[in-house]
């Protein structure tokens, strides 16, 4: 999970310093008597102009600094995250996991000897995604991509030990892969219409497509209204489809799918609240 995160986490981090950094000079400026807000107070007080200007620069070089270096250590730690040009930014991940659960129980009553019962699932996966996001284009911002699952492994098992009796023994490999497109298309200053589409294919459970639309109007600086249409679906996992003890295996079930459909106002009293 933390490679595939650490962009996103950079970049929150480098919005995050930028902020810290002024709210380090509010708090100076009001409540210490030292530090660079102290010293820009008491230039600003004294009518030094000159001296003001150093506790300025000094807070814009730190701003400077910590917004690099957290891109330096971007680029050092997520290596494969990278702007190929001004107008074109590409991201790729590789990833493998893999699951394992064991549970032992007793089963028997209390003037019967206990039998153990074990029970187990193994999971063993691989995949990737590849993710292209393009400005080129005047008042778009176009993202394309794909992926890809394989699930190698898919084990489960349910057995007693003694007397031995075999119940459950499961093993199903399964594949997924995905294509998605998504338009971010400014129609003014105020209006932003989304469209996407992402297309699914499910070895178990067959291919399906989702369309989204989002229409946002900036009505105010503090109010935002917004109209959401969207589709998305879940396929049913292993357990659901193969576990079974006193009833049928159920490998053809269907995905689930929902639509909604929602209305949105939002108000933003300050930057930190809505």
């Amino acid at each position: 999970v933390l490679p595939h995160a650490l962009p996103s986490i950079v970049t929150g981090m480098r919005l995050g310093v930028g902020r810290a950094i002024i709210a380090m000079a509010v708090a100076e400026l009001f409540t210490a008597l030292s530090g660079l807000g102290g010293l820009l107070l008491k230039r600003s007080e004294d009518y030094d102009t000159a001296g003001m200007f150093v506790p300025a620069f000094v807070f814009m070089a730190m701003g400077i600094a910590a917004s690099y270096g957290l891109a330096w250590a971007e680029r050092r730690m997520a290596p494969w995250h990278r702007a190929i040009s001004d107008n074109l930014d590409v991201f790729a991940s590789l990833s493998v996991a893999r699951y394992r659960y064991d549970g032992v129980y007793l089963n028997g009553t209390a003037t019967e000897s206990n039998t153990r019962n074990i029970d187990t699932a193994e999971s063993r996966s691989s995949d990737g995604e590849l993710r292209l996001a393009n400005t080129a284009l005047p008042g778009h911002k176009i993202i394309a991509g794909m992926e890809y699952l394989r699930d190698g492994t898919r084990k489960m098992a349910n057995y007693d030990v003694d007397p031995y009796a075999l119940y459950i023994t499961v093993d199903r490999p399964k594949r997924q892969a995905a294509v998605y497109l998504q338009d971010e298309m400014r129609l003014g200053q105020s209006v932003i219409l989304d469209t996407g589409v992402r297309h699914d294919y499910d070895s178990e459970g067959g291919a399906t497509t989702t369309p989204r639309v989002a229409l946002l109007y900036k009505m105010a600086r503090q109010v935002t209204l917004k109209a959401l249409y969207g589709t998305a679906f879940r396929s049913a996992n292993a357990y659901e489809r193969y576990y079974a003890f006193d009833h049928k295996q159920t490998p053809a079930l269907r995905s689930e799918h929902i639509r909604t459909y929602e209305l949105i106002a939002e108000y933003f009293p300050t930057d930190r609240f809505r």
